[in-house]
């Protein structure tokens, strides 16, 4: 029977290595880490990023594993970057170059009654590995940053298995290959209680079945319907190994008009993620990993994700698959193509890839190409022939900026930043791939024009709008299949990009996963829930003579109504938006004066409108006015005996905002006739502090557990305060640590902190003190009870 040992607590580590250490381990001047683990924790910026580029060690210890002459002891590491060697008990097991795909070593004729683990880990920028030997716009930090584990398995055992689905047919199909020529193989559907079997007595190692099952569920992004599978082998000489996976049917076709998921044709909106963390790199626990995909479905309300550039965690496939998210994977790399070596890596990549994730349903296409590469057909044959060799069922992408590359893949996938200042938003499908080709835009805007959460409202909104722009061009054109915008986060870099602070801006949302205002151009597309984001803050200050200018209400709701010191102003209504191919036009708010004018002055209706345009003008053209406009102005002050003191005070009034009561403006959003979410500008009279958990129920099982604490200044109607930058410090008990410094500046009005569990279960109180601010105390439950850390 197999059974996996977590090996993810209690690790020695330090800086360096010696020869000696193969042997005797690690014996002082250590540090006790548990895994995931990042090799050195990185300042949230104007850091120096060969700080981590060194080689470390890892040591772990254990005790006598008890084997039959039946059973195996295979070590697996999900994944370690980049480099590593890894001895045990002084024999070398094995070596890994590569840092996104997990790798195994037989570790059965070393066993001992003590055994020692140790891990050389090489964490610099190989050039002989992908994605190394250019430059590279990310960083790939170091460590073991994903689970170790010592699987006992049986001689006799299940290799591979690879589940699909025939929807026309309802049938799951299984293409199983074992060990032996020897035994029985037994399959078990478990739907809700429903069980379908097979029994199949084993002639061949390589098995290829399928199983009916009547009146089956589509998995699909609305309803992910995923059904059970064990796959039980017995030898005849009474070996078992048993494996478990979530398959679901589904289906998905690529053509030259569009993406079709179960023969229903969808307009793919998503972003491109990058895996890394604030501080922490890569090293993020199954927690971490879940809640990027819940962000990515149910904030930001997309239905696809690409996983630039690279494989990422098992935790945040499974969660996409149970949420319905759909899932571009790619190999490791970006734009760099090294030797016939580096080739190699690359080549076994794609194969590594599919072999470990074909099960996922939420993975509907693979990336067998380096990211934005020059043609390389020799290469790109290789690979692309591979992925359709190891999987029938998914077409292939391989993600370009050049237009008219040769296409051996089967979906031509192009990074669009034609969007500058002028008026071409993206290329024509026609003038970049060939014709008849499926077509995807994977990234847009991101380093085009790179957005602080700190930046005023007016380059916020410009960053609003540039998405806006290419969502709406994307949905007007049934030849592209799918849009993914650069990108979901804010992430650390190299020196050679970003903004000279290790960070690239170019997210939706901020390093901690707190939205950006652009964030809500995506929320309001596919959102389920009632959505209401005004693209200002209605500061005069924040804009050039106090003119705020066109505002945009980013919403799902039928129409926007505005009110101005509680003066109703006007209601707005998709229909005056210049997006309208959008599923959810963003709502263009031009007026802020309505019928003002008319109902608190003393002018005519006809001359309060007049008066309302030259104001509108005014603000619009800098302060001039043509001749005819002028001519219009000295007629109205003439007639109503208005001195230039009068007409500032109307400008000052109606537009600046100044010298009169203060301003508060609030939006209410209308769904079906009824008022369903309000949205309140004006004075911030005292701020507030909204703190924000991942969960606030924490579980260590086979590896240690971990939450994010976001803190937030806004004032008194929930509007983020962008320029608070108070200072925030965390203090935890003994049952909780704060990875990284407990103290930080707000930025953007945000910050963050991640908070890791040590084995101690309970409650744990922890206390928030913002500086000039109101203090915060909560408690986190953590359990412990089916903690691995003492076994």
């Amino acid at each position: 029977m197999s059974k996996v040992i977590p090996f993810n607590f209690g690790w020695k580590f330090k800086n360096g290595f010696l020869d000696d250490y193969k042997f005797k381990g690690i014996e002082k001047d250590c540090e006790v880490v548990d895994i995931p683990h990042t090799v050195k924790i990185l300042q949230k910026n104007y850091f120096d990023e060969k700080d981590y580029q060194n080689i470390y060690t890892y040591c772990y210890e254990f005790g006598d594993i008890k084997l039959n002459q039946n059973q195996m002891a295979v070590l697996r590491f999900e994944g370690v970057a980049n480099y590593c060697e890894v001895y045990f008990n002084g024999h070398l097991a094995g070596t890994h170059k590569g840092a996104y795909l997990p790798f195994e070593f037989d570790i059965t004729s070393y066993l001992g009654k003590r055994n020692k683990l140790i891990v050389k880990v090489d964490a610099s920028e190989n050039p002989d590995i992908p994605p190394f030997g250019g430059v590279v716009d990310y960083l790939v930090y170091g460590g073991i940053y994903r689970e170790v584990s010592l699987n006992i398995i049986s001689k006799k055992h299940i290799k591979k298995v690879f589940i699909s689905s025939d929807i026309h047919k309802g049938n799951l199909v299984f293409d199983i290959l074992l060990s032996d020529l020897d035994g029985n193989l037994f399959i078990n559907i478990n739907d809700k209680g429903n069980q379908y079997t097979k029994s199949i007595e084993i002639i061949n190692n390589h098995i290829v079945e399928e199983i009916n099952i009547p009146d089956y569920k589509l998995w699909d992004i609305d309803n992910p319907y995923l059904y059970d599978v064990e796959i039980k082998y017995v030898s005849s000489d009474g070996q078992e190994d048993i494996q478990n996976y979530k398959t679901g049917f589904r289906e998905i076709k690529f053509t030259e008009k569009g993406f079709y998921l179960n023969g229903k044709k969808i307009k793919l909106l998503g972003l491109n993620r990058h895996q890394s963390y604030e501080g922490i790199g890569y090293a993020a626990p199954k927690r971490m990993q879940e809640a990027d995909a819940l962000f990515l479905k149910n904030f930001l309300g997309v239905n696809i994700v690409r996983t630039s550039h690279y494989p990422q965690s098992v935790h945040f496939l499974n969660k996409c698959d149970e949420i319905g998210l759909l899932v571009m994977e790619e190999i490791p790399g970006w734009q760099h193509i090294g030797n016939k070596d580096w080739q190699e890596i690359s080549i076994r990549s794609v194969q590594e890839m599919i072999e470990r994730d074909y099960n996922h349903p939420s993975i509907i296409i693979w990336g067998v190409r380096i990211n934005e590469s020059m043609d390389n057909d020799e290469l790109y044959s290789k690979t692309n022939d591979l992925a359709h060799k190891l999987d029938q069922t998914r077409p292939t992408f391989g993600v370009r900026f050049i237009k008219k590359s040769h296409l051996l893949e089967d979906v031509y996938t192009y990074n669009d930043f034609t969007l500058r200042d002028g008026s071409i938003i993206i290329e024509k499908p026609k003038d970049v791939a060939p014709k008849n080709a499926p077509y995807m835009i994977t990234e847009h805007n991101g380093h085009m024009f790179p957005t602080k959460k700190f930046d005023n409202s007016k380059r916020q909104t410009d960053f609003c709008l540039r998405h806006a722009k290419v969502i709406n061009e994307f949905f007007k054109n049934d030849r592209i299949s799918g849009c993914l915008g650069w990108c979901m986060s804010d992430y650390n870099t190299h020196k050679d990009f970003g903004s000279g602070d290790g960070i690239c801006y170019h997210g939706v949302s901020d390093i901690y996963r707190r939205p950006k205002p652009v964030a809500y151009v995506y929320v309001s597309q596919y959102g389920k829930q009632p959505v209401l984001h005004i693209s200002s803050d209605m500061h005069t200050g924040d804009y050039d003579a106090a003119d705020i200018g066109d505002v945009y209400a980013f919403t799902n709701c039928d129409f926007v109504r505005v009110f101005k010191n509680n003066q109703f102003i006007k209601d707005f209504y998709p229909s005056n938006s210049p997006f309208k191919n959008m599923p959810h036009p963003p709502i263009l708010i031009d007026d802020f004066i309505g019928e003002l004018i008319e109902k608190n002055e003393k002018f005519s209706k006809k001359d309060a409108n007049k008066i309302k345009e030259l104001l509108i003008a005014f603000s619009k053209n800098s302060f001039n006015l043509s001749i005819v406009q002028k001519l219009k102005m000295f007629i109205l002050m003439k007639k109503y005996k208005l001195t230039m003191q009068d007409a500032t005070n109307l400008y000052g009034k109606y537009i600046g905002n100044w010298g009169q009561q203060l301003t508060q403006y609030r939006f209410e959003g209308y769904i079906d006739g009824k008022c369903v979410i309000k949205v309140i500008k004006g004075k911030v009279y005292k701020p507030v502090l909204k703190v924000e958990f991942d969960s606030k129920t924490l579980a260590e099982t086979h590896s240690y557990d971990m939450t994010g604490v976001y803190i937030t200044l806004t004032d008194e109607n929930g509007n983020v305060l962008p320029y608070a930058n108070n200072v925030v410090t965390v203090i935890t008990d003994e049952k909780l640590s704060v990875i990284g410094n407990n103290q930080k500046a707000l930025s953007g009005g945000t910050t963050g902190f991640y908070l890791k569990t040590k084995g101690v279960g309970g409650q744990s109180k922890i206390k928030i003190k913002v500086s000039d601010c109101q203090e915060y105390e909560d408690i986190i439950t953590i359990d412990v009870s089916k903690s691995y850390r003492n076994i």
